[in-house]
């Protein structure tokens, strides 16, 4: 959590119910536009999955409701498969 690991105090249940209507309604977005693609642009890896993608490996962790978007655990399951992309800094 950003607030508490910052010293901000809890976060607040308002603003975290509001963000996830927001996630929910971009996500459902991409999720469509996902349908029928291997990636963002078609089928070829571009840096766009990258940038549009960086916030899959904490989606988890930032509690993401990413059930339900098909699409998007399969894209983020095909970028998974780089090795690079699993472990960005080496040990």
């Amino acid at each position: 959590m950003v607030k508490p690991g910052f010293g901000l105090g809890d976060p607040d249940p308002t603003e975290i119910e509001d963000a996830t209507g927001y996630f929910k309604q971009f996500a459902s977005v991409l999720n469509a536009h996902l349908k029928g693609r291997s990636y963002l642009v078609g089928e070829r890896l571009t840096v766009a999955d990258f940038a549009v993608a960086a916030f899959l490996p904490l989606a988890k962790e930032a509690q993401l409701p990413l059930e339900g978007f098909h699409e998007v655990e399969r894209w983020q399951a095909k970028l998974m498969e780089l090795p690079a992309w699993r472990q960005p800094f080496p040990g």
